[in-house]
């Protein structure tokens, strides 16, 4: 049964369906519109409805999402259980939500990857990201300008964005010998993964996470890592190389001191894929 992407046609949905409905798994952050007489399951992973503060959004976006708190906070009740997937998001969701700890459960999900170690990997990045302001494109493409300046060695940046839509090439004059960025567009999974197995760094500059999942499927694909200081960051991997995301000066520091350092330390996975377990307690409950 499909349904259109808004609160409307989700309420009418389950004004026709509550009387059959057994047990609810929200997958998009947000309760059921109106009240269902069964266990309540959501799954939270939008940290911005939590904090867009230091975000980079427009007082616009930042409205919107205050919104759309208040209307998730009306939602809320006692009965319902939570699940996150880092301890960072559950302590968040603890103190702007009021919900209580018992009632959130930690489940990180993704897929589980096994990669041999490839000695070849091109010496190469990959952010992969979409246009959002969070995803902090702007000081990226500034500091990897930046480092190029510095460099002996050409750069190359690979973006999971379309160079017509995002028109990033003219906005930033992208025209120096020792710097390459190339825009892949939107990629599915296995066209990801072989970007993954072929690229030596990932970077992540972005502000706002509640999960992060580019950090765990390159830190499976032996991708040397550098990302933002951050508690998102530090609850699922051990970075390579961490850095101060509002910094164009360190993140270019960073972009060379790795492209320059034979021996570099390679990831290592904080989190444990769960989603097997988690559909086994909404099941068995």
């Amino acid at each position: 049964y499909c349904i259109l992407n808004n609160e409307f046609n989700r309420k009418i949905f389950y004004l026709k369906k509550r009387s059959q409905i057994q047990k609810v798994l929200c997958f998009g952050n947000i309760p059921p519109p109106v009240k269902v007489d069964c266990q309540v399951y959501i799954y939270f992973h939008n940290f911005l409805l939590l904090d867009s503060n230091n975000s980079l959004l427009s007082f616009k976006d930042k409205f919107i999402l205050q919104l759309k708190r208040i209307y998730v906070k009306k939602l809320i009740s006692s009965r319902f259980h939570w699940f996150v997937q880092t301890k960072f998001v559950k302590k968040n969701l603890q103190y702007k939500f009021g919900i209580t700890k018992n009632n959130i459960s930690l489940y990180p999900i993704f897929d589980e990857i096994t990669y041999e170690k490839d000695e070849n990997k091109k010496n190469e990045f990959i952010y992969v990201s979409s246009n959002a302001k969070h995803k902090n494109i702007q000081i990226l493409i500034d500091a990897f300008i930046h480092a190029s300046n510095k460099s002996k060695q050409k750069l190359i940046l690979k973006l999971t964005l379309n160079e017509e839509e995002t028109n990033y090439s003219k906005r930033f004059n992208i025209n120096h010998k020792k710097l390459k960025i190339l825009f892949l567009g939107n990629l599915d999974k296995y066209e990801l993964y072989k970007h993954y197995s072929e690229t030596k760094f990932l970077i992540y500059p972005s502000l706002k996470e509640s999960f992060g999942l580019p950090l765990v499927e390159a830190a499976q694909f032996n991708c040397y890592i550098l990302a933002s200081d951050k508690n998102y960051v530090r609850e699922v991997i051990e970075a390579t190389q961490y850095f101060n995301p509002h910094s164009k000066d360190d993140i270019s520091e960073k972009i060379l001191y790795c492209m320059n350092t034979k021996n570099l330390k390679l990831p290592k996975l904080k989190v444990k894929n769960q989603s097997s377990l988690l559909l086994n307690k909404v099941l068995r409950e």
